[in-house]
C-alpha cells in the first residue's frame, strides 16, 4: 500500500478592501493550491453562508468581514479571511418633525445631512 503524501493547502485570496462608500459591488475570490484536490468551498459572513464557488459578488453596507474555507478531497481544510473596511460613516438624514397641514397651507420642510462622503 502506497499512501501519498501532499503539500498543505494554500490559498491566495483577494487582498484586504477599503472602500470610501458603502453598498460598493465588489468581487472577491481565492485560488486554491496543493493539498489532494477536488476542492469545495465554503464563504461566510456574520455566521451565515453566502456562497460556494471560488468567488462570490458582495455589496457590503458597512464593514465586514469575509471568510473562505476550502477542503480537499482528503478532509484538510484552510481558512483565510477578507477584511472589508469602509471608512465614511453612514449617512443620516434628520427631518423637520411631522405637521398637520391644510390644502394650500405654507410648510417649510427642513432636513439635514450628516455622515456619508459628502462635503
Amino acid at each position: 500500500v502506497t499512501v501519498p503524501t501532499y503539500t498543505p493547502l494554500s490559498l491566495v485570496t483577494t487582498p484586504d478592501i477599503v472602500e470610501i462608500c458603502p453598498f460598493v459591488p465588489t468581487n472577491i475570490s481565492v485560488t486554491a493550491s496543493n493539498g489532494a484536490g477536488n476542492y469545495t468551498y465554503l464563504w461566510t459572513n456574520a455566521g451565515s453562508t453566502i456562497g460556494t464557488g471560488t468567488s462570490i459578488d458582495v455589496v457590503p453596507p458597512s464593514s465586514t468581514n469575509y471568510t473562505i474555507t476550502v477542503t480537499d478531497q482528503c478532509g484538510e481544510t484552510i481558512s483565510e479571511t477578507i477584511n472589508y473596511t469602509i471608512t465614511s460613516p453612514p449617512l443620516v438624514l434628520n427631518m423637520s418633525p411631522a405637521s398637520t397641514i391644510c390644502p394650500g397651507d405654507p410648510v417649510t420642510i427642513v432636513v439635514t445631512a450628516s455622515g456619508g462622503y459628502g462635503q
